[in-house]
């Protein structure tokens, strides 16, 4: 007879109960006060995605407990945190930048702060207007001065994604200078009555936006995009445009099974001419079996065996 031992486990629950005067790690909540309002929030989270803070600034952009938030350059996070007269938690760096004047220290304390954060949301406001000004239906004189006002913004001030909202907020501005040199009839047409720029497409946002989102490569490497390619190459007055691989075989299978469906697409599509398309058949054509050695007609014979038995095999 054998035994056999089965080790048993003790596991035992610690709770670890805070009293009164206790607390889990403090945290420096920052230097803005009222961090947590709507207002500031939408500024804050405007100023981070689409602008750069300077490396050589005191200042520095966070996180904490969800919200967006100012630190000193040199915040020290969960140490020498202590509790600030009006219940913030702010470590000795953040307290400093608090409470410092604005011209090194010197000056009523409490102007620097006071200037970061009117910068912060100046240039948020900017961000903000620009992106409400491109996403309306049309532009006024307004928003002209407020598009080029925003394109005089240094790169070295703005974040990857403000440099892309300044080179579509540039593009804005150049369609509505083009717009108005038009004269004559061309441009009470395009305006209407009340002689307001109509603001770009829609469909070309969203048809941008897929494009640039498009990692995988399945969207530019479709077929409906090689055909659009080929087509802006025909509208742009090239006469010869290398058509894709996709395009080719498209066109030529849809030749080879019916000449009229060819020559509809073809024209829709200004896409390549019969011409073209039987002169690629004619590349991709073997020659007869006439002009063939006997050892080539053997190697043909035997592919195609090969073929039919793999297929066979697959049933």
């Amino acid at each position: 007879m054998s035994l056999v031992f089965t080790p048993t486990v003790l596991t035992r629950r610690i709770n670890i109960v805070f009293s009164k005067g206790d607390s889990p790690i403090k945290t420096c909540e920052g230097v803005f006060k009222e961090y947590k309002s709507k207002d500031l929030q939408k500024c804050l989270l405007a100023y981070v995605e689409n602008c750069a803070v300077a490396v050589t600034s005191d200042y520095k952009m966070g996180m904490h407990g969800g919200y967006h938030q100012a630190f000193a350059r040199e915040c020290e996070g969960n140490r020498g945190v202590h509790q600030a007269k009006d219940g913030m938690l702010m470590c000795e760096k953040c307290s400093a930048l608090l409470k410092c004047g604005y011209n090194n220290g010197k000056g009523k304390p409490g102007a620097r702060i006071r200037k970061i954060k009117q910068t912060i949301k100046d240039r948020a406001h900017k961000v903000l207007d620009v992106e409400q000004i491109l996403s309306r239906s049309e532009l006024t004189s307004n928003d002209y001065e407020a598009l080029s006002n925003f394109i005089t913004t240094q790169d070295k001030h703005l974040s990857a994604k403000g440099i892309d909202l300044k080179f579509r907020v540039k593009s804005a501005k150049d369609y509505y200078e083009e717009v108005q040199q038009l004269a004559g009839p061309t441009k009470e047409k395009l305006c209407g009555r009340n002689g307001l720029v109509p603001s770009g497409d829609k469909f070309l946002d969203k048809f941008l936006t897929l494009y640039k989102s498009d990692d995988s490569g399945e969207f530019k490497n479709s077929l409906i995009m090689s055909l659009l390619a080929s087509f802006v190459s025909k509208a742009s007055e090239c006469c010869n445009p290398e058509y894709g691989s996709k395009v080719v075989n498209f066109m030529l299978a849809l030749s080879t099974t019916n000449a009229k469906a060819f020559s509809f697409v073809s024209a829709n599509l200004v896409s390549m001419s019969i011409r073209h398309a039987g002169r690629l058949k004619a590349k991709r054509r073997s020659a007869p079996l006439v002009l063939r050695t006997p050892d080539d007609i053997k190697k043909l014979l035997l592919s195609h065996f090969g073929v039919i038995r793999d297929r066979s095999n697959d049933l």
